[in-house]
């Protein structure tokens, strides 16, 4: 994704000027529908369900209308989030470098994880549905894929080939077919860590199931028909605002991850991204940076996705 913040202003980077160690994001915007929405709750989409046809018995029979089931999408506008930082002229002269840079960097990468858990939250979350977006639609215990699926008791239910097998297996009986679209899964690096000790990436099995591994061999990129999206959810910058761990049927703790196929997740955009460099008049002339995105995100059908849960003790 182009980093639209970076792009607001000409800066100046020095060999001294780094960003610490912390979480990317942002890449998830791309793996789902989009659309620029206005409004405190605006539609999405008109959803369509299954016909069938009728059969003609008789001659000069009279046309029954077909009965087919529709149902609209909705998505209520969020709060927007934003980031604001103040540069120090003073602190500029001292680590003679040119701050706004920095800020604009950190502010970029703090406005691509804000996407991310708006998305991670709302893909977990309720759909509204109806004639005016008043029915609420719970995520569907038939879309998930329990801790424990392929092991025995007292295994260690993590993540597993058993497991991304059900999920394509709960893709196909709800109808989706993917053969033509992206379908995605979720994992962290334990769970990439997981998969690739259950099936050596050197096997012919590996490239059987349809294995393939980044060009420096240093990520999982796909397997088993999914495109692997590696995301560090134990992170604080993600987990205490986007939390995707919770209790499982066994009493312990699982993280849940989350597989889809492109049409089956929606982000609708009130502000994708407006920004701001400007002068401070009443800082004493100070520069500040500001950057301010507001975003939705909501499952489609719910067919089209689901989450595994997967243990990571």
């Amino acid at each position: 994704m182009v980093d639209q913040v970076n792009t607001t202003a000409v800066v100046t980077y020095e060999s001294n000027m780094r960003m610490a160690l912390q979480p990317q994001g942002g890449d998830l915007m791309g793996l789902c529908l989009e659309q620029d929405l206005e409004g405190e709750l605006a539609e999405l989409d008109d959803i369509f369900g299954a016909a069938d046809t009728e059969t003609i018995r008789d001659r000069h029979v009279p046309i029954t209308p077909t009965e087919a089931p529709q149902d609209r999408l909705w998505l209520g506008k969020p709060d927007p989030d934003y980031y604001d930082r103040p540069v120090n002229s003073q602190d500029k002269l001292m680590a003679r470098v040119q701050l706004t840079g920095g800020y604009v960097m950190q502010g970029s990468a703090a406005i691509r994880r804000y996407w991310d858990r708006q998305w991670i939250n709302g893909f977990f979350g309720p759909r509204q549905t109806g004639k005016k977006g008043t029915i609420v639609v719970p995520f569907p215990s038939g879309q998930v894929v329990p801790y424990n699926t392929g092991f025995g008791a007292g295994g260690t239910y993590r993540h597993s080939v058993e497991k991304c097998l059900i999920a394509r297996e709960i893709l196909g009986l709800g109808n989706v077919d993917y053969s033509d679209t992206l379908a995605c899964m979720m994992i962290t690096p334990k769970q990439e860590t997981d998969l690739l000790r259950e099936v050596q990436v050197t096997s012919s099995e590996f490239t059987a199931m349809g294995g393939r591994m980044s060009k420096d061999n240093k990520h999982l990129v796909s397997f088993l028909g999914f495109e692997m999206v590696k995301k560090n959810l134990g992170d604080p910058l993600y987990a205490n605002k986007a939390p995707t761990t919770g209790a499982d049927a066994g009493g312990g703790t699982s993280r849940r991850l989350p597989f889809w196929v492109k049409e089956g997740v929606a982000a609708g955009w009130w502000e994708r991204l407006f920004t701001d460099i400007s002068v401070r008049a009443d800082l004493h002339y100070e520069q500040q940076v500001y950057a301010r995105s507001c975003v939705g995100v909501t499952r489609t059908q719910d067919g089209y996705s689901g989450y595994i849960e997967c243990r990571e003790g």
